[in-house]
């Protein structure tokens, strides 16, 4: 029985090992550090009586239909905007291009010193026809009742322009000298892909030589406690990418004839299986690049459940990929995403469609590109009769990442901190099309942020029913751009 010793200690040992794997994994979670800097001390604090009459301003503005593609009323927004800040457009270098588009200058007194651009669009997308008594109040009507702003902008994108100066309008009154110069371009087609505006914009950059220290875009909100699971805390995100574009259009050629003597698959059907393949056989999902930055950022502030998982991706990688595909915010940050948007065929009930055709876009997460995408949904569909190809327009791989280390990146936490210093920061992706990507050639640090916070019920707004900013938020969003400004472009000592 001189075996029976050993045996007794390497079952002992053996089960000793999964006490250790505990031990080490609720080890590696409790020794997670905050990545968070200290909330600065702030700057500037808009007056009340100021932050009223700046809401009228941007409800002057959201009350001009300046909707996507049509020409009418760009003219009548310029020169509200002009009377609404009479001082910035006296002060500042202003030039329309293509028309539309407005680009004013500041220029600093350091011209060694690359200049900082912030964006935002004047341009909106339509109400959909026959939603408009679904409207608390008029699309257009631009609305300031119970707390809210209402109306089409309020969200997307006119208060990003009138934020962006106001906040020059306060810094100009409180006499603020920039050392680094100070770019604004509204672009007026941002809804339709930028091609005529901010395009056209970044050429004019590109022929005049001019690099810039960073560019700030419309981008992530700031989520309100609660959102985030496993944060009781506000969380702001950075963009510091966002994904590329592709619409695929499908196609399929049948014979047509007689409904009462179909064959066995009809185009309609040969379509509808290849759109059901897409949906069964998405690309992989993965955490890495932004959306990893950003559990890295934010594991150390979560509930000590959540950092055990975020803390130990090496054991549960397979459990939180699982349970971010399922929810489809989440979803967009892991993964290449196709969506069905247009479908057409069949002329009348009696008659087989000859021709069936769909359009799929997807957007492209970064490490992915059009060529692969390509390639998967050939695969994925797997039917000779279904033709694939890209369809005309605005198709781009994923612009490159900002690196976290950058400095501009490191000022905006700050700058963050010091505006919402009871919000916790991250960087993150943003899972739509902005117009900075006509700017990547431009500038190493492209960040996308429009800090104004909402609630889940606020998701469907954006392009929908109902859009509407908070008069508060609206308020501390003017606060944000006066520090960023003042932070990038003021005293020696605020300049990286």
């Amino acid at each position: 029985m001189r075996w029976f010793e050993p045996m007794k200690k390497a079952v002992r040992y053996l089960l000793l090992l999964p006490v250790c794997l505990v031990l080490v994994i609720c080890l590696r979670a409790m020794l997670l550090t905050s990545l968070q800097i200290p909330a600065p001390a702030r700057r500037h604090q808009l007056p009340t009586a100021d932050a009223d009459a700046a809401v009228q301003r941007l409800a002057s503005a959201v009350r001009i239909p300046t909707v996507s593609g049509e020409s009418t009323h760009f003219e009548a927004l310029h020169m509200l905007l002009r009377s609404s800040f009479p001082t910035v457009f006296a002060q500042l270098q202003v030039e329309t291009v293509a028309e539309h588009s407005l680009l004013l200058h500041w220029p600093g007194s350091d011209p060694a010193l690359d200049p900082i651009l912030l964006m935002s669009h004047l341009d909106v997308v339509p109400v959909e026809p026959g939603t408009e008594a679904d409207w608390t109040h008029p699309p257009f009507g631009g609305v300031v009742e119970q707390g809210y702003l209402w109306g089409r902008g309020a969200m997307d994108d006119k208060l990003g322009v009138l934020a962006c100066l106001e906040a020059v309008g306060l810094l100009l009154a409180e006499g603020f000298e920039p050392r680094r110069g100070i770019w604004l371009a509204f672009g007026h087609d941002e809804e339709r892909g930028g091609n005529e505006g901010a395009r056209q914009i970044a050429a004019a950059f590109a022929a005049r030589d001019i690099r810039f220290e960073s560019v700030i875009d419309e981008g992530l909100p700031i989520a309100k406690p609660g959102m985030v699971p496993g944060l009781s805390g506000a969380v702001a995100l950075v963009g510091i990418g966002e994904k590329g574009y592709l619409s695929l259009e499908l196609t399929v050629e049948g014979a047509g004839g007689h409904s009462s003597c179909p064959p066995p698959e009809t185009s309609i059907a040969i379509l509808g299986r290849a759109l059901a393949q897409l949906a069964d056989h998405p690309m992989p999902a993965r955490l890495d690049g932004a959306a990893a930055a950003m559990v890295d950022t934010l594991a150390p502030e979560m509930d000590f459940a959540e950092r055990i998982a975020f803390a130990n991706l090496w054991c549960f990688d397979g459990l939180v990929l699982g349970q971010l595909e399922a929810i489809p915010p989440a979803n967009a940050l892991v993964r290449t995403t196709a969506a069905a948007t247009l479908i057409e065929g069949g002329v009348q009930d009696n008659v087989l469609p000859q021709n069936a055709r769909a359009v799929v876009n997807f957007r492209i997460l970064p490490g992915d590109t059009i060529e692969r995408v390509i390639a998967h949904a050939e695969n994925a569909i797997g039917d000779p009769r279904v033709r694939v190809q890209k369809l005309p327009g605005d198709n781009c791989d994923p612009p490159p990442l900002t690196s976290t280390a950058a400095p501009a990146y490191l000022r905006m936490v700050r700058t963050l901190r010091q505006s919402f210093p009871d919000a916790w920061v991250a960087p993150s992706l943003v899972t739509g099309a902005t117009d900075s990507r006509h700017f990547v050639e431009l500038s190493d640090s492209i960040l996308r942020v429009l800090p104004v916070r909402v609630e889940l019920s606020d998701a469907p707004r954006v392009h929908g029913t109902d859009e509407r900013v908070a008069v508060e938020s609206y308020r501390e969003l003017i606060d944000f751009f006066a520090h960023w400004v003042a932070n990038s472009c003021g005293a020696e000592e605020q300049v990286d």
